[in-house]
């Protein structure tokens, strides 16, 4: 795990009081203001791991990211849902839940195996949906994403 490169990444460009602060003042919202990108490129920093080309987010890693309390979708497309499925099962799973105001972040993390009940009803549901050709999505409760994952980073009021 590399938490300082993944932090410095934070510091630069996921927690901005400023741009906050800029935001407030005109009346619009910080939700979506930080991208799915940028939490995957901070997963990836700090698993220490390069994107893989095509496919997964990363080799052995899935980053999933949600605001605190909130379920994770996962989407499944026609052309790869199978595969996607079958790396899910064996890749670690990295949870980012944040704050809406991004000063609290954490990452919590488990082998794709603890969710195979989610992944293996899904997929039966995905092969019965496959002809509709829609994006097919499914979501972990927040809940269970807890009960199931190990904490592996914390940042506190912007401090890691």
């Amino acid at each position: 795990m590399n938490y300082e490169r993944a932090f410095a990444y934070y510091q630069a460009y996921i927690y901005r009081p400023h741009r906050l602060q800029l935001l407030q003042e005109y009346n619009f919202s910080p939700a979506g203001s930080v991208s799915s990108v940028d939490w995957e490129l901070f997963g990836a920093m700090l698993v220490d791991q390069k994107k893989v080309q095509f496919g997964p987010d990363l080799l052995h890693y899935e980053i999933k990211s949600t605001v605190e309390k909130s379920s994770v979708e996962y989407q499944y497309h026609l052309r790869n849902g199978q595969e996607k499925f079958e790396h899910d099962l064996v890749a670690n799973q990295v949870f980012i839940c944040y704050h809406p105001n991004y000063a609290n972040v954490e990452v919590r993390m488990a082998h794709g195996s603890v969710f195979k009940d989610y992944f293996c009803a899904w997929q039966t549901d995905f092969e019965k949906d496959i002809k509709s050709g829609v994006r097919f999505r499914r979501s972990i409760p927040y809940k269970t994403l807890i009960d199931r994952t190990q904490p592996v980073l914390k940042i506190v009021d912007g401090n890691l």
